[in-house]
Formats: C-alpha cells, sequence, structure tokens
C-alpha cells in the first residue's frame, strides 16, 4: 500500500507544498494514546516486586485490553499468511513472559519510559503528518505502546482500524517516540487516500502505472521528511549515533543512488525490461 501511494503524496506535496496548519487541519487528525496494556503489566510486576500473589482477575484485565487483544489476532493473522503457527501468541505464553524475572528486573526503567511517552504531545506529531499529505488525507489512529518478547514496532490495519504498536524501549527517548509516531502518521495518512489515488493510476498505460506503482516508494522519504518537520531539519535529531553515522553514509550517495533510480524509472518506461518479474528484481 505505501509503495502505490507515495507517488501521489510526492506529486501532491510538490505542486501545493507543505500545507498550513489550520483549524480545518486539525479535524482531520484524531490520535488516541493506549497505554493499558503497558499498565496492566506493570501493575503484575508491581505486586511481583512487592512479594504479592497475582490474582486470575489481575490476568484477565491485562488480556482484555484492546492493545492485547489486537496484537493476539495480529500474530494469528500472520501465522495464518506464513503458515508458521510459532507466531502465534497464546495467554499462557505471554504470562510466562511477564512472570520471568528479566522483565521483572526492568520494571522500574519500563515504568519511567512510559511516564515520559505518557507526555508526549501526539496531536502536533499528527499536524507534522498532514504538512506532507494530499488535501483528502486524513489521520485516525491508535498508538499502543506495549511491553511485549518481541522487540519490534509496526503499523497494523492502516485502512480500516489504524493502530502503531510501539515496543516499550528505555533507550528510545519522548522525542524519538513522538518523530516515529509523526512518521507512520504520515503512511497512515497516505493510506486514508489509497482510493482516490488508485482510480488515478489505473487510467496509466501499463508502463507509466509501473513507474507510478514503484515511484511510490518515496513515501518512506516523504514519511521521514513529515517526521522531521521539514528539508533543513535533521531527521535522525533524536536516533542513536549508529543510526546517524548510516544516515551520513547514505547521504554521501545521494547523486549516484538518484541517478540509478531515474534510470531504473525510464528503461521500465522504456520498456526494456522482459516481464514483470525481471522489473521487480531490479527494482528491489
Amino acid at each position: 500500500m505505501r509503495s502505490k501511494l507515495g507517488l501521489f503524496a510526492l506529486v501532491s506535496t510538490l505542486l501545493i507544498g507543505p500545507q498550513v496548519s489550520t483549524p480545518a487541519a486539525s479535524s482531520r487528525v484524531q490520535i488516541t494514546l493506549d497505554t493499558t496494556e503497558a499498565d496492566q503489566v506493570l501493575a503484575i510486576l508491581a505486586h511481583r516486586a512487592a512479594g504479592k500473589s497475582i490474582d486470575d482477575s489481575e490476568w484477565q484485565a491485562l488480556f482484555a485490553t484492546e492493545p492485547y487483544q489486537r496484537l493476539k489476532a495480529r500474530q494469528k493473522e500472520i501465522a495464518k499468511r506464513f503458515n508458521d503457527p510459532s507466531v502465534v501468541l497464546t495467554d499462557d505464553d505471554f504470562r510466562k513472559f511477564v512472570m520471568s524475572g528479566e522483565l521483572l528486573a526492568r520494571a522500574t526503567e519500563l515504568r519511567s519510559t512510559l511516564e515520559r511517552w505518557k507526555h508526549a504531545d501526539l496531536e502536533a506529531a499528527g499536524e507534522a503528518a498532514l504538512q506532507y499529505l494530499p488535501q483528502s488525507a486524513v489521520i485516525r489512529a491508535k498508538v499502543f505502546p506495549v511491553i511485549k518478547e518481541a522487540r519490534n514496532s509496526f503499523v497494523w490495519e492502516t485502512s480500516t482500524n489504524p493502530a502503531i504498536f510501539l515496543y516499550l524501549d528505555p533507550d528510545v527517548s519522548a522525542g524519538k517516540f513522538t518523530n516515529t509516531v509523526a512518521h507512520e502518521c504520515h503512511h497512515i495518512g497516505l493510506a486514508s487516500a489509497q482510493a482516490d489515488y488508485e482510480k488515478r493510476i489505473e487510467t496509466l498505460p501499463e508502463r507509466p502505472r509501473a513507474v507510478a506503482e514503484w515511484a511510490g516508494a518515496f513515501g518512506e522519504g516523504l514519511a521521514m521528511l513529515a517526521a522531521a518537520g521539514g528539508p533543513d531539519i535533521d531527521p535522525h535529531i533524536y536516533s542513536t549515533s549508529k543510526e546517524h553515522a548510516r544516515w551520513e553514509h547514505d547521504m554521501a550517495n545521494f547523486n549516484s543512488d538518484l541517478q540509478a533510480v531515474n534510470s531504473f524509472f525510464l528503461d521500465v518506461l522504456g520498456g526494456k525490461f522482459a516481464n514483470e518479474d525481471v522489473i521487480t528484481e531490479k527494482g528491489s
């Protein structure tokens, strides 16, 4: 989906420029922070630290939270999609994770991290993303800081019930947390414009349509631009030194990379590839 929508956003941004935030724009952003899963895990860890037993009602309160329920549904969907039952999340497995000594040792830093994240201005993050989106885009999203075993973060159900799952990481500052939310909000805003964009590219001939779809990869760069707040702001201001070094290294290759991408698009337009599989291999 991201690849299909990126070009539409790119062209819209070039034509109309960054949008100025207005009350009308504010009505296009609705972001809800739901920390219930993390709060309940921390409550159980607090009981453990105090030497108290954990009642079944506390486990049921955890398993009933929306972040946990949707995380469980996502893992089930992934297991089905890739025929991999090992990724299914079960209540028993999650209970063992919460009762582990390793997690208990991290309880204090997890609690302080969550408190910092709770004070982030997520509406402002959404407004930042809106500046680099088509006029028709809206951002409706729930943000779930979650305590879980796998340390990954992701966006889920962008077209139906958008959710941003962020692994509760003590190494991530409130600034980077806000930056990440803005980045993902841009993707969600693009998804909201999907129907309009697909109608536009369906009218294109085969080769230009293929270019439009591949050029959608620029949506990732637009998301970074939106999260940074503009082209003159370091997009990795809140990142680690390793991430920043990688960015600087890759930026040094900008001119040659741009030429390579341009040549690829021209070759697609010129019909120089034998079939779609060859295009996919080269594009990847």
